[in-house]
Parts: structure tokens; sequence; C-alpha cells
């Protein structure tokens, strides 16, 4: 954790809430193409494909942090 900033919980909320509205971002790098791009997962309701309950993370996409 030494290596995020201290604000990291707050940057993190913002890219998942604000920016992403509390769906995924994936536009099909998780190996389930979409038609019209975006994935319908939503935060804390069933996967459309999984039904697995979806929890938000943020990452790097370029794997640096």
């Amino acid at each position: 954790m030494n290596r995020y900033p201290r604000d990291w919980p707050l940057t993190s909320a913002r890219i998942r809430f604000e920016r992403a509205s509390g769906r995924c971002e994936c536009t099909g790098r998780c190996g389930l193409a979409r038609p019209g791009g975006r994935c319908p997962a939503v935060q804390e309701q069933p996967h459309p494909d999984t039904g697995s309950v979806v929890g938000l993370t943020t990452a790097h996409l370029n794997h640096q942090p």
C-alpha cells in the first residue's frame, strides 16, 4: 500500500462510481466480446454472464503504479 497515494480510496471511488457510473469499463479484454462495446456488468448486481455478484475494482491499465 505504500506505493499508493494517501487519497487512493477516494481516487478509486471516483473512478469506479463517477467516471464509470458503477459499471464495468471492460470492452472485451475479459475475453467476452460485447456488441456495442462496454460490458453490462453493474456494481453489486449479478453479472449477466456468470451470475456472480459484481465487485468493481480499480486497476492500472498499463500495469504500472
